[in-house]
């Protein structure tokens, strides 16, 4: 593949990936905050959570469910950034999505956040799924 070629046909694929991670995270944090059971149907077989520290792993134990013991949410989205993730022949074979807001849980104060989460296709539902995720808390240092 020449020079030009591949160029294009990644900055193709980067516009691509933009596209789908817009989607996928509005999806996302929409059922995060109001329906958290159906966050099933965004995690990978197999997938791994960080979420606050604490580790998940989807074949031990059922991520959206314990998601769903959390107290109610609201996130504010700030801005993110869509990587899309290539093997040697320039295929996409994942996309990263890195996630900075606001989120305010039920009788907390409004704390911002990051998180980044790891798509792969899932080929039996035609969709993304979420392969890998970490969300933090973003602490600011005390005066």
């Amino acid at each position: 593949m020449h020079n030009q070629q591949a160029n294009q046909l990644i900055l193709e694929k980067v516009n691509e990936s933009c596209q789908l991670g817009s989607e996928f995270i509005l999806q996302f944090y929409n059922l995060f905050d109001a329906n958290r059971e159906q966050l099933k149907s965004l995690f990978a077989p197999g997938s791994h959570y960080f979420f606050r520290g604490n580790s998940f792993p989807n074949d031990r134990c059922d991520i959206p469910s314990l998601l769903s013991t959390l107290p109610p949410s609201k996130h504010d989205l700030f801005s993110f950034d869509s990587q899309p993730i290539f093997d040697q022949n320039y295929q996409w074979i994942a996309l990263q999505l890195t996630i900075r807001g606001t989120v305010q849980f039920e009788g907390e104060r409004k704390k911002p956040f990051l998180e980044t989460l790891i798509l792969i296709p899932d080929a039996n539902r035609g969709t993304l799924g979420v392969q890998f995720g970490t969300f933090r808390m973003i602490e600011t240092p005390s005066s």
